[in-house]
């Protein structure tokens, strides 16, 4: 790497020099580097302090922290600006009152924002009359002192998402809220946890659906987690008989926290039209849940995710069946889960204007799974044996073919 001397550096134009400090705080908007850039001399400093990009990232995770952001507040000028309130380890005790009344006279200026906060935080947020109108961004994550209160999005999640008016990414720690539905006209990327909507029907993933067909018909990305084949309240003859339509939804990621992974796709093909959809992305559970064996689990989830490549392959690959007449532009998914198990999988019903991957019209999976992994997991005996009958194993609708990990959506 080539250094220059202290003076070159020194002796740039202003311009350039701003160009530069905005490039070195870049994803280290987070700490003092902006405060360290105007304290290494008089020169630097007034470039610094007449560059207000590399002061419109607010990040308060302690209650000390408010001394700096009335510093980098008055620098940003009036450009929007991101902020990043954490609250995790303020205690049950420390009131957030102050911090909210220094934030609201500026508040007007935040296009993006990400909070930690608990239910009575937001509470004391939604009393606060902030004026959210550049609001595009926002990333909620609600966090408790009380296991009592993770039961359920709190109710004070209705009231902050009526003040987002122009959101257009969302990304929640809870499920969806019924009755804020209405408020996200604008809405194209939303990230909501499912596993919060296990004890209520209507925060299932058909309710779900028919929010935002009704109240965001432009959503284009669309993350679920804590998704579920298994449904704690069956599907009702109106869900099945009207599907909702997403006319717009190009991408849609599945976080699954059981291993009915066949049965979350039909519920999905069952409940959503999504003409658009090209890219469908699968991510396995964790190492921790109770779905994979105490010995063994690499192997066993390496055969976990053959199997359910192929159920899932057979169900979108068929012309006639109800994968193809629900999402008749999928152009291919992927299925992931930790430890090096990964599958790439390209569908072979294409959409029209797409030339079909192989010529005899099977699709192409890659195979990748971390082997010195496997190494250590099972012995070498089991392992040839297993995974030798994995490569010349073949299916009516697919073939299997050893790759690497190549997923363009990785």
């Amino acid at each position: 790497m080539l250094l220059l001397p202290v003076s070159c550096i020194a002796s740039l134009p202003p311009e350039i020099l701003a160009l530069v400090f905005e490039t070195a705080v870049g994803d280290h908007a987070r700490c003092s580097l902006p405060v360290g850039l105007s304290a290494v001399c008089w020169r630097w400093r007034i470039v610094a302090l007449s560059t207000p990009r590399i002061w419109n990232t607010i990040f308060i995770s302690r209650p000390f922290h408010i001394v700096r952001a009335m510093h980098f507040l008055p620098r940003s000028q009036s450009l929007p600006f991101h902020l990043h309130l954490d609250t995790r380890s303020w205690g049950a005790k420390i009131e957030i009152s102050d911090t909210l009344r220094f934030l609201e006279e500026d508040m007007h200026r935040c296009n993006s924002m990400t909070l930690h906060l608990t239910d009575g935080q937001l509470q004391k947020w939604n009393s606060t009359p902030f004026g959210l109108s550049r609001l595009q961004n926002a990333d909620l994550r609600i966090h408790s002192y009380a296991p009592d209160e993770l039961w359920g999005p709190p109710h004070s999640l209705d009231l902050f998402l009526e003040s987002l008016p122009r959101v257009s990414y969302l990304r929640l720690s809870t499920s969806l809220p019924v009755a804020a539905a209405s408020c996200l006209l604008h809405l194209r990327t939303l990230d909501v946890n499912c596993a919060w909507a296990r004890t209520s029907p209507g925060g299932s993933a058909p309710s779900l659906f028919r929010q935002l067909e009704q109240y965001a018909p432009g959503i284009e990305e669309l993350i679920l987690r804590g998704y579920s084949g298994y449904n704690d309240f069956p599907l009702t003859a109106l869900d099945v008989r009207r599907r909702s339509t997403l006319p717009c939804l190009k991408s849609l990621v599945l976080n699954f926290r059981d291993a009915f992974l066949l049965d979350g796709v039909i519920i999905l093909a069952q409940t959503l039209l999504a003409p658009t959809l090209r890219q469908l992305l699968i991510r396995l559970p964790s190492a921790d849940d109770d779905m994979y064996p105490r010995s063994g689990s690499l192997l066993w989830r390496a055969l976990l995710v053959e199997f359910a490549a192929a159920s899932v392959a057979h169900f979108l690959e068929d012309q006639e069946g109800l994968g193809t007449s629900s999402f008749p532009g999928l152009r291919g998914f992927f299925i992931a889960g930790d430890m090096g198990v990964q599958v790439d999988l390209c569908i072979g019903r294409r959409a029209p204007d797409v030339q079909p991957l192989l010529e005899d019209g099977h699709a192409k999976m890659d195979w990748f799974l971390d082997s010195e992994r496997l190494d250590a997991d099972v012995s070498g005996d089991i392992k040839d044996e297993v995974f030798d009958t994995r490569l010349r194993h073949r299916c009516s609708d697919f073939c299997l073919i050893p790759g690497h990990n190549s997923s363009p959506w990785a």
